[in-house]
């Protein structure tokens, strides 16, 4: 009896090894393309970052030139009307260019950090789904865990209200309740 607990134990722990192995092994796989594309992402935004902040002292450098032409117009009284409107109107044109440059390059770099964020939450999301995967088979190896699920099933079953929903249910109410 007791050689066939100690083997049973055995076998248990050589199938931890074997899939701890296994998920070192897509670890392994799945880090490099995932940290490659985050740095990649990363460079692109800072990148991005320098672009924005170029737009903006074009802008800033537009609005200045903007003023002092119209202020230099305005003190100049000798000049015609219609030129300083001209002026006034190709200053305005410049400084709505500058802008609009500013606007895009600010989207581009919005675009970036949505993608970043994307990819890191989906990250998170994949390795929580597979720690709770990892959690529910060891939570399957504790035989009062398996007898508790057991217990749940014939209650459910003897209720008419057993489904595979259900039953998924009850291994995370039981999981839940394992933990605590």
């Amino acid at each position: 009896m007791l050689l066939r607990c100690i083997a049973n134990n055995y076998t248990r722990i050589k199938d931890v090894e074997r899939e701890l192995g296994g998920l070192q092994m897509q670890l392994k796989l799945s880090t490099g393309p995932k940290k490659s594309a985050l740095m990649m992402i990363r460079k692109k935004i800072e990148l991005q970052n320098e672009r924005v902040l170029a737009a903006r002292d074009r802008q800033r450098a537009a609005k200045k030139v903007g003023y002092l032409l119209l202020h230099a117009a305005s003190i100049n009284q000798n000049r015609m009307l219609l030129n300083r409107t001209s002026q006034q109107k190709y200053v305005l044109q410049v400084f709505e260019t500058a802008e609009e440059a500013l606007k895009a390059e600010e989207q581009v770099k919005e675009r970036l950090c949505q993608e970043l964020n994307l990819l890191v939450q989906q990250s998170a999301h994949a390795q929580l789904e597979k720690l709770e995967q990892v959690s529910l088979q060891d939570r399957l190896q504790d035989p009062s865990f398996l007898l508790n699920f057991q217990n749940h099933c014939l209650m459910m079953l003897s209720n008419g209200s057993l489904c595979w929903a259900s039953i998924r249910d009850i291994l995370l109410h039981l999981s839940c309740c394992a933990h605590s």
